[in-house]
């Protein structure tokens, strides 16, 4: 479940995905997931888009800053899963990004294929880049 504006770490309202195991008829909050290189005050909406395909976890922040510092470019973290943890694999970003273009507003992921919009590529017009295993 993302919590885009729901996390905050040393004192940073950065987002974050709960995930929870169902045993019976009881559910059980098992994991906080938070993105490791936030260090900027303003929000990157982690957890805004989440996709979920067996092991793997993805999770969009479309707010957080690119590799230049470029305000909004977005990003997209995986996730994988082994027992009841989950580890932060790798980050992905547009290799054409720039500020504003909402990189991981949106998340699909079909077991090797992963699809990410980024409403605001290309001055507007939007974009949705294509990702196979391994990312």
């Amino acid at each position: 479940m993302g919590a885009p504006g729901g996390a905050s770490y040393a004192g940073i309202v950065q987002g974050g995905v709960y995930t929870f195991s169902r045993v019976e008829d009881t559910w059980t909050e098992t994991n906080k997931l938070i993105a490791w290189d936030v260090v900027s005050p303003v929000r990157d909406d982690f957890g805004r888009s989440v996709a979920l395909d067996g092991n793997t976890l993805v999770v969009g922040a479309p707010r957080a800053d690119g590799a230049e510092g470029s305000e909004g470019e977005g990003a997209a973290y995986v996730f994988i899963r082994t027992g009841d943890t989950w580890t932060e694999a790798t980050k992905l970003i547009a290799s054409d990004g720039a500020g504003g273009d909402a990189f991981g507003t949106s998340v699909v992921l079909d077991r090797w294929r992963l699809v990410i919009g980024a409403p605001g590529a290309n001055e507007g017009q939007g974009a949705a880049y294509l990702f196979w295993w391994p990312w």
